[in-house]
């Protein structure tokens, strides 16, 4: 039997849904509570947004092997604010390493998602992620000046 989350919608409202349909689960920016999931329930590919906590619904999720071979990035948005990002190696079909970024993005990845695929910049080195070598501080939000 696949295991179903009870999750909450930021409206308060009850989410239940296979594990095994989240494909991603996404911390929400510093002044955010909550989190974001991405998942396929069959009619396509949709997205949520949670009160429930990243935390939580990450453990719930791998847990319940919803997230087969997870991986934590830390993703970086265009202004260089950071957040975490959870999802399966597996999805990860291409990466490109930067070398000078002015935002703090180290490495660029394709992420497969359905018939498509986008793109996430992440502060995690290549070496990082593949576990040749020991991150710093894994939970480092960007100062604000």
């Amino acid at each position: 039997m696949i295991p179903v989350l009870k999750l909450k919608l930021d409206n308060g409202a009850r989410f239940e849904l296979p594990a095994n349909s989240i494909s991603i689960v996404e911390e929400r920016s510093a002044d955010e509570k909550g989190c974001r999931i991405a998942y396929d329930i069959g009619g396509g590919g949709a997205d949520e947004s949670l009160s429930d906590a990243y935390g939580y619904v990450k453990k719930q999720v791998i847990d319940a092997a919803g997230i087969q071979n997870p991986i934590e990035v830390v993703a970086v948005n265009e202004q260089g604010e950071t957040h975490l990002v959870t999802l399966s190696r597996d999805r990860i079909v291409g990466r490109r390493e930067v070398l000078e970024s002015p935002i703090g993005a180290s490495t660029i990845l394709t992420i497969a998602s359905g018939q498509a695929s986008f793109k996430l910049q992440v502060a995690d080195t290549m070496d990082e992620m593949d576990g040749t070598t020991s991150p710093a501080a894994k939970r480092t939000r960007r100062a604000k000046a």
